[in-house]
């Protein structure tokens, strides 16, 4: 059973969070297809004064066109037993399977963003800003060459999401 936390009173440890457990970003195209994948890159804060969630996310992911496809999208998540489910996730594409299906997560399927049962915390974000990073726009070249240039990869695309509702596990 999810509760909603007052977005003003949560607090959380969003770097070490996404760097260490990492999470999954959601989301339903309009046809009511879902996809996810695996992230460990993210910004949590505050813009616009609006709290926000940044998701960057590369054109060739499979859940980039269900990003674009919707308003909204979740990032879910979850305790440390859940990790290995994670790392497949985010090792296999959702173009081949049903990878959700596969590692038994079981979706909630909310009016705005789909988020599971099993996630121990859900963002649930209203986009609000798209734009892709710019390979002139970076000062520092190094981190181009070897994000992406080397690995032959798309810069990714910048999702800004308000932060609309926040869902934690009950204690």
């Amino acid at each position: 059973m999810k509760k909603e936390i007052k977005i003003d009173e949560f607090k959380f440890d969003a770097y070490n969070r996404l760097k260490n457990d990492w999470a999954l970003v959601t989301a339903k195209k309009k046809n009511g297809d879902i996809n996810c994948l695996t992230i460990s890159w993210g910004a949590y804060g505050q813009l616009w004064g609006k709290p926000i969630f940044i998701a960057f996310v590369r054109p060739e992911r499979f859940t980039h066109e269900f990003l674009v496809d919707t308003d909204y999208y979740s990032v879910c998540f979850f305790n440390k037993e859940y990790q290995d489910k994670l790392l497949y996730i985010g090792r296999n594409s959702g173009r081949n399977e049903d990878k959700i299906k596969k590692m038994g997560l079981n979706v909630i399927n909310d009016n705005k963003a789909p988020y599971y049962e099993e996630s121990a915390l859900t963002y649930i974000c209203k986009k609000i800003y798209v734009d892709d990073f710019k390979k002139e726009n970076f000062i520092d070249k190094d981190i181009y060459k070897e994000i992406y240039e080397k690995a032959g990869a798309k810069c990714h695309t910048i999702f800004i999401g308000e932060i609309v509702s926040i869902l934690k596990e009950e204690d």
